[in-house]
């Protein structure tokens, strides 16, 4: 796939598997993107950033070619397919995330349970965390395609809110040093 070689951002899973639960890792994005009041900028919006947590952690996978996407539901252990509504698959995603509570509590309790490390069972080994990477480019990808999409539509707002999100992947899980915008 073409993300595979998207490499100007990429996970550093073993920076990324140390935080150790869903309140951590977010406050730890309030910190590097420099946001005093959560509740002030859109895109510190907590519901946003489960979404992109899920998409990482490999709960929601994304198709942008048929721009749909599947959740894993752990409680049924199967999945649901959706479709986007939208030309903004991830902003779709999101108002899915933002209105399905129960799946907003699934994302941070699966977010836990691997990263609090109270259950031996539940630790990332070098697949898991090339799954993280992998999904990692992959988000990467779809955000900088929804940019372009933006651009192209000369949709401002669009725009910025995508450019936000890629700044978000860039400051909160990237090695700043390999990255290049």
């Amino acid at each position: 796939m073409e993300y595979e070689s998207f490499n100007d951002i990429s996970l550093i899973s073993e920076d990324y598997i140390k935080f150790s639960g869903f309140d951590s890792i977010f406050e730890n994005f309030v910190y590097k993107m420099d946001l005093k009041d959560k509740n002030q900028c859109y895109i510190s919006n907590k519901y946003l950033f489960a979404t992109i947590v899920a998409c990482i952690e490999g709960n929601i996978l994304i198709d942008d070619i048929n721009n749909s996407w599947n959740i894993w539901l752990m409680q049924v252990n199967s999945e649901l397919e959706c479709s986007s509504k939208s030309t903004y698959i991830l902003l779709n995603i999101y108002e899915f995330v933002k209105s399905n509570n129960e799946f907003f509590n699934f994302i941070t309790e699966y977010f836990n349970l691997w990263h609090e490390n109270n259950i031996s069972e539940f630790t990332y080994d070098k697949y898991h965390k090339k799954d993280l990477e992998e999904n990692y480019s992959l988000l990467a990808y779809i955000v900088k395609e929804g940019i372009e999409k933006a651009r192209n539509g000369k949709e401002e707002n669009v725009e910025k809110i995508y450019n936000k999100l890629y700044d978000i992947l860039l400051n909160a899980f990237n090695d700043s040093k390999r990255a290049t915008c």
